[in-house]
C-alpha cells in the first residue's frame, strides 16, 4: 500500500455500499496477517482497523476525522520505531481522544535492527485474539480480553488490551458489525506511536499480506478466565514435532511440541514460526534439524531476503503440505531436471515450474515451485 492511502477489505469490488465489505464474527475468533513496515519511518503510521461501518454516519471517510465518528478496534497502529493497539467503542457518535484500553509494545522489543525481538525492518506477523468466555449454554459469552501478538521466526511478544468497561462496550459490535480497513498514513512529527520526531524520516509503501480469519478458536472455558494458561506457569517449547501438519495451520513454517512449566505432562504441539519462506530442492546432505521425522524436507530462505540461498536464514526446512496438492498453472516448457523441486519426490510426466491458481503473485508466491505435470 502506498503512502497517503486507504483502502477497505471487501466480498464485493464496489465503492458504492459498504454492504459489499467483509463481515466477521470476530468474538471468540482470531484475525492474523503479515506486515513489512521497513518503509515507514517516525512520522508514518500503518494501520489496520476493524470499523463499525454503514453508509449514513460511518463510511469510507470515517477515520478522517469530525462528526460522527465511528467505534473501532485498532488491530495496529506502527511505525518501525512503535505499536500501538487500542478499542474506541464511540458510544453516542463521539470518540475520546485516547482511549483507556491503549497498548503498546515494549521499546525493548520491539524496534528497527536484530538487536530487537521482533526487529520491525522485517517482515513479522501480526496475530489478535478475541478471547470470549464460554456461556453455560456453550456459545460464546462476554469479551475478556484482546489479545495481540507479534510473531517472527521463533520470538514472540504480546500485547492486552483488558479494559473491561471498553471490552463491554465494543463486544456486540464485533459481531457482524465491523468491517477491515488498512492505512498508510502522516502521523505528525509528535505522535504517540514513535513520540517526537527529530527528522522527516521514510514516507514509504507499506505491505500487508496472508490476512486469516479463524472462527471460535479463541474461547476460555476456565473458570478464572485465564485462558488456561495463567495457572499452569510459563510455555516452555520443546523440540521439533515429528510433522509440521501437527500444528494444523497451513501457514505455520515451524512446529515444536511444548508443554507449561507447572504440567509437564500435558504436551502439545505450537507453531513458532509464521515466516513465509521460498522453498528450491531437497536438502540432500544438508543440515536437517528443523524438520521432523514425517517431514519432507527443502531448502529455504525468507520470502522477503533477496539474498536467497546466501540469505543468513538460509536452511532446510519442512514444506508445507499446502504445497503438496491443489490445482496449479505450470510454465509452458519443462526442464530436463527431474530432481528439481517436487519433482524429486517422484513424477511419471514432465516437470514443469508452477504457481497455485488463483494465487495473486504468481511466479513471486512462496508457494511457486517445480511441479510434476501429469
Amino acid at each position: 500500500m502506498g503512502y497517503n492511502n486507504r483502502a477497505w477489505i471487501l466480498d464485493y469490488p464496489s465503492d458504492e455500499t459498504t454492504y459489499w465489505s467483509y463481515w466477521h464474527d470476530y468474538l471468540g475468533g482470531t484475525i492474523k496477517f503479515d506486515v513489512n513496515l521497513a518503509s515507514a519511518g517516525c512520522q508514518q503510521a500503518a494501520g489496520i482497523y476493524l470499523v463499525q461501518a454503514d453508509d449514513e454516519n460511518c463510511s469510507w471517510k470515517a477515520k478522517s476525522g469530525g462528526d460522527p465518528q465511528c467505534a473501532r478496534v485498532e488491530l495496529m497502529e506502527a511505525n518501525t520505531l512503535g505499536f500501538k493497539t487500542a478499542s474506541f467503542p464511540c458510544e453516542s457518535g463521539s470518540c475520546a481522544d485516547f482511549s483507556d484500553s491503549t497498548a503498546y509494545a515494549d521499546f525493548g522489543a520491539y524496534g528497527p535492527g536484530p538487536d530487537y525481538e521482533i526487529d520491525s525492518t522485517r517482515t513479522f506477523t501480526v496475530q489478535s485474539r478475541f478471547i470470549a468466555m464460554e456461556a453455560a449454554d456453550g456459545n460464546v459469552g462476554d469479551l475478556k480480553r484482546i489479545e495481540t501478538t507479534l510473531i517472527q521466526g521463533a520470538n514472540q511478544i504480546s500485547i492486552v488490551q483488558d479494559n473491561a468497561n471498553i471490552l463491554s462496550a465494543i463486544q456486540e459490535k464485533l459481531r457482524y458489525r465491523m468491517a477491515v480497513v488498512m492505512t498508510n498514513f502522516n502521523a505528525g512529527e509528535t505522535n504517540d506511536i514513535s513520540g517526537v520526531c527529530d527528522h522527516g524520516g521514510e514516507h514509504g509503501d507499506v505491505n500487508f499480506s496472508g490476512m486469516k480469519w479463524t472462527s471460535y478458536d479463541s474461547i476460555d472455558n476456565t473458570e478464572d478466565g485465564s485462558d488456561g494458561t495463567d495457572g499452569d506457569g510459563q510455555l516452555i517449547v520443546d523440540e521439533v514435532a515429528s510433522s509440521l501438519d501437527m500444528c494444523s495451520d497451513d501457514f505455520c513454517s515451524a512446529c515444536h511440541m511444548a508443554h507449561y512449566s507447572n504440567n509437564p505432562n500435558n504436551r502439545f504441539p505450537t507453531c513458532t514460526d509464521y515466516t513465509r519462506y521460498k522453498f528450491s530442492n531437497q536438502c540432500g546432505s544438508m543440515d536437517s534439524s528443523m524438520c521432523g521425522s514425517d517431514d519432507t524436507c527443502f531448502r529455504s530462505w525468507p520470502l522477503d531476503d533477496n539474498k536467497r540461498w546466501k540469505s543468513d536464514d538460509f536452511a532446510c526446512r519442512p514444506i508445507p503440505a499446502r504445497m503438496l496438492v491443489g490445482e496449479y498453472n505450470f510454465s509452458r516448457r519443462p526442464t530436463r531436471n527431474m530432481k528439481k523441486g517436487l519433482c524429486a519426490l517422484g513424477c511419471d510426466g514432465a516437470c514443469h515450474n508452477s504457481y497455485p491458481v488463483g494465487d495473486a503473485d504468481k511466479w513471486k508466491s512462496s508457494d511457486a515451485i517445480f511441479r510434476c505435470k501429469v
